[in-house]
């Protein structure tokens, strides 16, 4: 990632589906476990309560399946978006399969630098300051991803480097667009996800 023309020079492109995905759920679930560990954990040993920590094992264990879920779905649905925009912009022949593993490898990187650097600003930063930094985090991030996918399609086939970057920047403006209209403080994003947690649960979350 730190060096994108180099690495997906030598990539793998027909390696299948299944490590990618396993790598991206590892990735996850070590970002998960760190999450609860250095927020809870670390308060439990300040405050000697172990309850709010196994409390809030409780809680996420549930939501393990759907996380599963909404881990690997948006990898297979971004894929989809810039192997179609490939497609409609004439960018050679590549597979889907080399498509969504670009997506897929670079994606696990990402996911778990920036919660180095999420959880850091949390640590060092004063709370006030937590939102704007992170969302600017998010950002760069996204645009980082862009520019390696954009190199390793570039590699998969001898195309302008301009078209897969038009592709992907039409799947990262789709994607952040979803994003932001299913987060929890958009209006249709509530609603969306106090069905799931209705469905999980049984419950509400006024309740």
């Amino acid at each position: 990632m730190f060096r994108p023309s180099e690495t997906f020079s030598n990539f793998r492109w027909d390696g299948g589906y299944w490590n990618p995905i396993l790598l991206n759920l590892l990735a996850t679930g070590i970002t998960v476990v760190g999450v609860l560990l250095l927020t809870n954990g670390i308060l439990w040993i300040k405050v000697a309560d172990f309850k709010n920590f196994l409390n809030s094992l409780s809680f996420a264990l549930p939501w393990v399946p759907s996380g599963l879920v909404f881990t690997i779905a948006p990898l297979f649905l971004f894929s989809i978006v810039v192997f179609i925009a490939l497609r409609v912009l004439r960018a050679g022949s590549v597979a889907f399969q080399s498509v969504f593993r670009v997506v897929a490898y670079t994606s696990i990187l990402v996911c778990l630098l920036q919660a180095i650097l999420d959880m850091a600003i949390d640590w060092i930063l004063p709370r006030i300051l937590w939102d704007p930094i992170q969302y600017a985090i998010e950002i760069l991030m996204m645009i980082w991803q862009g520019y390696c996918i954009a190199v390793a399609l570039s590699k998969a086939t001898p195309i302008p480097f301009w078209k897969p970057m038009l592709a992907v920047a039409i799947a990262m403006t789709l994607a952040f667009g979803a994003q932001e209209m299913t987060s929890i403080s958009n209006p249709i994003g509530q609603k969306i996800w106090e069905g799931i947690y209705h469905g999980i649960t049984g419950n509400h979350f006024s309740s």
